[in-house]
């Protein structure tokens, strides 16, 4: 905004509400984009990650469209009959039925050539803007800024391409597109944009700066194009997720939980083979130890975790939390509901708060609450038992065997943090800063509610009224009963062979170790 690079951005928030907008807990991005489309929070809607968790030792699902209890805002509005343009959301493949355009977001498997709604859109947006790009692994260019930036503006490009070309094609109600570029960039860009990042070098971030607020620009022309002939009494918002913090250093969640005797591993055999390679971040690396995650089922036995002798663990994609080996619920349980699940639950807690890095005596995590403090609904069993909050500077890993406690977080140098941020501006919409308080899953029932419409009375968000000017007239919300499902199932949608894609992928983006 300084140097002037964001003037469409900083329209919307010059004429509009800007302020704070809080993500889910845990901050990922799975659980908080099925908040963003349900008005729910993760225990309703039933995801909390981009895996459903599994049983120990069981198979690992990769979550889908059809993962999420409950209708989504775009089923919701085109069931009153308005129309939908909706680019890139997270968590929509594969594609619902809607009254318009769905193209669907992460996760979908590469092969797949049915990433759109109606199907036909698949080729006629790959002709519109010459190949449409649906997300970017940035570790396929670790270490190469340049062609990384210049990457992530060719996909930013053809998406506001892709946006305007539906928005014409299908004049819509409600037009909704996620821009994934500054996540990727600030994911692996972190330390060259905070100063106050352990691994910052002055040099090093004059010598990009230039190049990272073209990227920045370009973001911003996106949204003018996007934006380009809608008129100032139409309501337009701009979100994110979450926000963004320092990553300097990697907990091993499971390697503290063995160092605590809570988790035992069996021998490793040739698994060890592969543990160097994951402190070295370079493309060659990363394609041979994809390779060996491909072939390792015929060549060695995957090391896993010992559950005879195990009373706690970090579900593997569940990156800020800790679950209890309980009888009874896990296939293998060794603790007993009660007095004695509670008792190691407080004891997680308090050894986590009472973490430190041992190199500077710095606390490693902010945050942990019980899971029914986070959560509420039929999916509650679904989430980790221990939810954690790392503080500034630190991640969590849930993979076993990393034989230490710490590591870099290498190309990883952002990781997300609760709060992100929310402009709004139009027609009834004041112009100020509002207070903290606004939340991901209220934003569905705040757009409901400036178009007229009910709001499903088993949505956990509220109306953001605050958004309002004090001379507007919305009325007040009014509430409709909802059966609470759409018949959400949870199954396996992908073959084998779309499930590693998909892994692969999803561990490019940092959200599988």
């Amino acid at each position: 905004f300084e140097e002037g690079a964001l003037p469409n951005l900083k329209r919307i928030m010059d004429r509009g509400a800007r302020g704070l907008l809080r993500s889910t807990i845990p901050v990922n991005s799975a659980a908080a984009w099925a908040s963003f489309m349900t008005g729910k929070n993760p225990g309703k809607h039933g995801v909390f990650e981009f895996q459903v968790r599994p049983n120990p030792g069981g198979q690992r699902m990769i979550a889908s469209s059809r993962s999420i209890h409950g209708d989504t805002l775009f089923q919701i509005l085109s069931r009153h009959g308005l129309r939908v343009v909706a680019v890139n959301v997270p968590m929509t493949y594969p594609p619902h039925p809607v009254n318009g355009a769905l193209v669907a977001g992460i996760p979908l498997p590469g092969s797949s050539r049915s990433w759109a709604y109606p199907e036909s859109l698949v080729d006629e947006l790959d002709r519109a803007v010459d190949g449409y790009i649906i997300s970017l692994p940035w570790r396929d260019v670790l270490g190469n800024v340049k062609p990384f930036l210049e990457q992530l503006t060719v996909m930013t490009r053809k998406r506001a391409q892709a946006t305007r070309y539906l928005m014409e094609r299908y004049d819509p109600d409600v037009t909704t597109v996620v821009f994934v570029g500054p996540d990727r960039l600030q994911h692996c860009l972190w330390q060259l944009l905070d100063p106050n990042h352990a691994r910052y070098q002055e040099r090093e971030a004059r010598q990009h700066h230039g190049a990272i607020r073209d990227y920045f620009f370009e973001l911003d022309k996106a949204v003018g194009e996007v934006l380009a002939g809608v008129g100032e009494e139409t309501t337009v918002l701009v979100l994110s997720d979450h926000g963004f913090q320092a990553a300097e250093k990697q907990l091993a969640l499971n390697e503290w939980l063995a160092e605590e005797n809570l988790l035992r591993f069996p021998r490793a055999g040739l698994w060890s083979l592969i543990e160097p390679l994951r402190q070295m971040e370079n493309p060659l690396i990363w394609r041979l130890r994809n390779w060996w995650r491909s072939n390792a089922r015929t060549l060695a036995p995957k090391p896993g975790i010992d559950w005879s002798r195990t009373t706690a663990y970090a579900p593997w994609g569940f990156q800020q939390g800790v679950s209890v080996n309980l009888a009874g619920r896990e296939a293998h349980g060794t603790v007993a509901a009660g007095a004695e699940y509670d008792e190691l639950r407080n004891r997680l807690q308090a050894k986590l708060l009472a973490l430190r890095d041992p190199e500077n005596g710095r606390p490693v995590v902010r945050e942990v609450r019980f899971r029914e403090d986070c959560f509420q609904g039929p999916f509650l069993d679904m989430a980790a038992d221990v939810v954690l909050v790392p503080e500034e500077g630190f991640s969590v890993s849930p993979p076993p065997r990393l034989r230490s406690l710490f590591r870099s977080t290498g190309w990883a140098c952002g990781c997300h943090e609760r709060d992100g941020i929310l402009l709004a501006a139009g027609k009834g919409i004041r112009q100020e800063r509002f207070a903290p308080g606004a939340a991901i899953q209220d934003i569905a029932p705040t757009v409901l509610h400036l178009l007229g419409l009910p709001i499903p009375d088993d949505m956990d968000g509220r109306v953001l009224d605050e958004l309002y000017s004090p001379e507007a007239d919305f009325g007040a919300p009014e509430y409709e009963a909802t059966s609470g499902s759409n018949g959400a199932e949870m199954l396996d949608i992908y073959t084998d062979e779309e499930s590693r894609d998909l892994e692969d992928k999803l561990r490019g983006l940092g959200y599988l170790g």
